[in-house]
C-alpha cells in the first residue's frame, strides 16, 4: 500500500483548492489575502507535484508489474473520491461565470480542472495497460478505454468497466478479440 502514497497529492488536490477558495472569499481570510502570490505559488507547486508523483506511479507500475485488478480498483477509488470536488468545484465556476468581475476565475477552474483529470486519467492509463499486459482487454477495447480516462464523467465509467474486467479471471474471449 506504500506505492499508493504517491497518489495523495492528486487526490488531494481539488480538495485543496476548494479549501483555499472558500478560506478566501467566504471566511475573508487576511492570511491568504496578505499572502496570496505565496498561496498561489504553494498551490502551483502543488499541482507539479501532483503530476510528477502520478508520472513516478505509472512508471512504477509499468517497470514491476504491478497486479491489474489493484490499480484498476485504485483508479476508480481515486476518481470516484474526487467526484464530490468536481461537482463544487462546476457550481462555483458556474457561479462566477454570472458577473463579468470573476469570469477569469472561471476559465482558471476549467483549467484545473483539465489538470486534475489528466492526473487522474494517468493512474487510468496505467490499470488499463495492465489489464491490456494481463490479458484481460482487448487491444481495442484498452484503446477506447485509455482515451476514455481522460474525458469527464466518462472516465469513472470506463474506470468501472475496467475494475470489472481486471477482476474477471480469464482471458478475453476469442469472438471480443478485434486485431
Amino acid at each position: 500500500m506504500k506505492k499508493f502514497i504517491l497518489l495523495l497529492p492528486g487526490l488531494l488536490c481539488p480538495y485543496i483548492l476548494l479549501i483555499l477558495m472558500f478560506c478566501f472569499f467566504i471566511i475573508n481570510s487576511s492570511f491568504i489575502g496578505e499572502n496570496l502570490p505565496v498561496v498561489l505559488l504553494s498551490f502551483a507547486a502543488l499541482i507539479v507535484i501532483s503530476i510528477i508523483c502520478s508520472l513516478i506511479y505509472v512508471v512504477l507500475g509499468l517497470c514491476r508489474k504491478w497486479d491489474s485488478r489493484e490499480t484498476a480498483f485504485i483508479s476508480l477509488l481515486i476518481k470516484v473520491l474526487q467526484i464530490p470536488s468536481y461537482v463544487l468545484i462546476f457550481g462555483i465556476g458556474c457561479i462566477f461565470i454570472l458577473t463579468i468581475f470573476t469570469y477569469a476565475i472561471s476559465f482558471i477552474l476549467v483549467i484545473f480542472d483539465c489538470l486534475t483529470i489528466f492526473i487522474t486519467g494517468l493512474t487510468g492509463l496505467l490499470s488499463v495497460t495492465r489489464c491490456y499486459r494481463d490479458g484481460k482487454l482487448t487491444k481495442l477495447f484498452a484503446f477506447v478505454c485509455g482515451f476514455c480516462q481522460f474525458i469527464f464523467c466518462i472516465d469513472v465509467i470506463s474506470a468501472a468497466v475496467v475494475y470489472v474486467k481486471a477482476r474477471s479471471k480469464s482471458k478475453p474471449e476469442l469472438s471480443q478479440t478485434i486485431d
